[in-house]
């Protein structure tokens, strides 16, 4: 299955330094975490080989992976369509 997503930041920009993930989340399964360089806006693209649409629905967020491990959501997780 192939995602795609349009994201811009609204104030401030990514920190260069940071490490993010764009995460998706299937109602059917695990989720998926892909790292990404990110930049006050642009649009994100994969496909997941194994993902049936039958495994949906399925939602969208962007997280920052700190430093002592843990997930900073960088905004509330948004239906795919």
């Amino acid at each position: 299955m192939g995602f795609s997503v349009d994201y811009a930041f609204v104030s401030g920009k990514p920190n260069a330094a940071a490490k993010y993930a764009w995460v998706i989340q299937r109602a059917k399964g695990t989720k998926a975490a892909m790292p990404v360089q990110l930049k006050a806006k642009g649009t994100l693209q994969t496909f997941l080989q194994d993902w049936r649409p039958s495994e949906g629905p399925f939602s969208s967020t962007l997280i920052e992976l700190r430093a002592d491990g843990s997930e900073h959501p960088l905004a509330a997780p948004v239906a795919l369509r």
